[in-house]
């Protein structure tokens, strides 16, 4: 005979902002904070606690484009960037909701760079760089060439570099 035992997760936003604070408060002022509210904030709520943090954090993470946009409706207004790589037809939404892409492959670039041209909006992106997962991500020993080629393109802005370990 198996028992489940019903569980939850109850959280109190005053004690996560007394953490974040705390976070912060330990930390330079140059360092920036990303938040990762992906899955819904691990199940958490994505937007009261991205509103919770917003106070203490730089920006936000998301795995994919509709959570990003889901924080844009809630009304969070700090930089959002999509961790997993979007497909060539969500630019429109990347950029109509200003969020930032993780950009992994040079066609993507491309296309993410005759986009923020063409409606005149520089768009700002991260690279995922791949060393060792084998999921997502340029090749290690391409990056450098490929940072190079892609922060040229018009109209993009090469915010930052990242890896999944």
């Amino acid at each position: 005979m198996s028992y489940i035992s019903p569980c939850w997760v109850e959280v109190n936003l005053d004690v996560f902002e007394q953490n974040l604070r705390a976070i912060r408060d330990a930390l330079t002022p140059e360092t920036r904070v990303m938040l990762v509210a992906k899955a819904d904030a691990y199940g958490h709520g994505a937007a009261p606690m991205a509103r919770a943090a917003e106070p203490f954090v730089q920006m936000f993470g998301v795995a994919t484009l509709h959570e990003g946009i889901e924080l844009r409706r809630a009304g969070i207004r700090l930089p959002i960037l999509i961790l997993t790589p979007t497909l060539e037809p969500e630019i429109d939404e990347v950029l109509e909701h200003g969020l930032m892409p993780s950009v992994a492959t040079r066609a993507y670039a491309r296309k993410l760079s005759e986009a923020a041209v063409e409606r005149g909006l520089p768009a700002g992106f991260h690279v995922e760089v791949d060393t060792g997962m084998g999921r997502a991500g340029v090749g290690e020993t391409e990056a450098e060439s490929f940072l190079h080629e892609v922060a040229a393109l018009p109209g993009l802005s090469l915010e930052g570099l990242y890896t999944h370990f």
